[in-house]
C-alpha cells in the first residue's frame, strides 16, 4: 500500500514494482487514439482505454505522449482508419460487442511510434478531445 501523498513511480518503477522500460530513442514516443465524439463522455473514456490497451503490445516507454483525437461519428472513424492504412500505419479499430452500440466501431488506436509523419498525414485535421 502506498502512503498518502507519495509517488510510487518516483524510483523509476511502476506501482507493481516492475521496471519501466526506458525509451532508448532520443525522439519521444507517441500513442495516438481516435474516438467518436457522438458518444457520452463516459463511453468515450472507456473506448479510449480499450484503444490504448488493444494497440499497445507492451508497456509504454517512459515519457510516451498520448494524443487523443475526436471524430464526429462512426463513418468518419472508418475513413480515418482507411487513411492511416494508406500511409502504411495499421490502426487497431475497437468494435463494441454488446449494448446499444453492439457491432459499431467506437475508437481506434495506433501502435506507439517515434515516427509521427505518416500518422499526422491522416489525422492532422482532427481536433483534440476535450
Amino acid at each position: 500500500m502506498t502512503a498518502p501523498g507519495s509517488n510510487p513511480s518516483i524510483d523509476g518503477r511502476c506501482i507493481d514494482r516492475q521496471p519501466v522500460a526506458a525509451n532508448p530513442d532520443p525522439a519521444p514516443t507517441y500513442h495516438y487514439v481516435v474516438v467518436r465524439e457522438d458518444l457520452s463522455h463516459g463511453m468515450q473514456a472507456a473506448q479510449v482505454g480499450h484503444a490504448v490497451g488493444d494497440s499497445c503490445a507492451a508497456r509504454h516507454p517512459t515519457g510516451t505522449r498520448m494524443v487523443v483525437l475526436g471524430v464526429p461519428d462512426e463513418s468518419t472513424l472508418h475513413r480515418i482508419a482507411q487513411a492511416l492504412a494508406k500511409q502504411g500505419v495499421e490502426p487497431v479499430v475497437v468494435t463494441e460487442t454488446e449494448g446499444a452500440h453492439a457491432g459499431q466501431a467506437m475508437s481506434l488506436g495506433v501502435p506507439p511510434t517515434t515516427d509521427r509523419a505518416a500518422v499526422r498525414r491522416a489525422v492532422s485535421a482532427l481536433p483534440l478531445v476535450k
